[in-house]
């Protein structure tokens, strides 16, 4: 191939990635400013292990679930609920040498897992606990990790299956802190549309 056609196709490829990476810097929208002057100076490590495989200590840990739209949305002994209208209620499970303990909530969890000290750790809490994300084969969640001054920083990608919009995927930036307290920090802008789809 010309050597020009190769230089030219470098440079596109670059331009892309640079365009891109410009664009993720700037669509998120912040809760606290503090977070957002953090963005600028983190590193990002992709997320390659299964959603159970961060947990420590290691344990016989089981993902369950509730059969189909047996999930009650005012009913909060699930770690999470995936579904719409008709929902899924998952928990965890972890055998000991004697009987299975149930984890359905995210108290329970921290006083399992808890404290966090690490990042594959922050994305396994993020990961059970948090409903309609991208996963990829193996159980692997679509996403980054980072560590940060206060905890570490999940970055994930929420498919918005459900509610009104045009659902497409957007990245979400949750924080969790070493005592295994969950919040977002700050989310990418799903874009406007005018004809939204409602999915139930």
């Amino acid at each position: 191939m010309n050597k020009k056609y190769i230089l030219a196709f470098i440079v596109i490829v670059i331009a892309g990635s640079l365009g891109y990476f410009l664009l993720t810097k700037n669509s998120y929208e912040w809760n606290s400013l503090e977070d957002k002057a953090q963005y600028a100076d983190v590193s990002w490590n992709r997320i390659t292990h299964s959603r159970l495989d961060g947990f420590v200590p290691r344990l016989a840990i089981r993902e369950n679930k509730t059969e189909p739209c047996k999930a009650s949305i005012n009913d909060a002994a699930y770690l999470r609920r995936e579904g719409g209208m008709c929902k899924t209620g998952y928990w965890l499970e972890v055998k000991n040498s004697s009987s299975t303990e149930k984890i359905d909530s995210p108290a329970k969890l921290r006083e399992t897992f808890g404290p966090i000290d690490s990042e594959s750790e922050a994305a396994s809490f993020v990961a059970v606990i948090t409903p309609d994300l991208k996963v990829g084969s193996n159980d692997v969640i679509e996403g980054y990790t980072s560590t940060v001054r206060d905890g570490y920083w999940v970055q994930v990608v929420q498919n918005n299956t459900f509610g009104c919009g045009n659902h497409k995927p957007t990245r979400v930036i949750y924080k969790v802190l070493k005592s295994g307290n969950i919040s977002p920090v700050a989310f990418e802008k799903p874009g406007s549309v005018s004809n939204p789809l409602c999915v139930d």
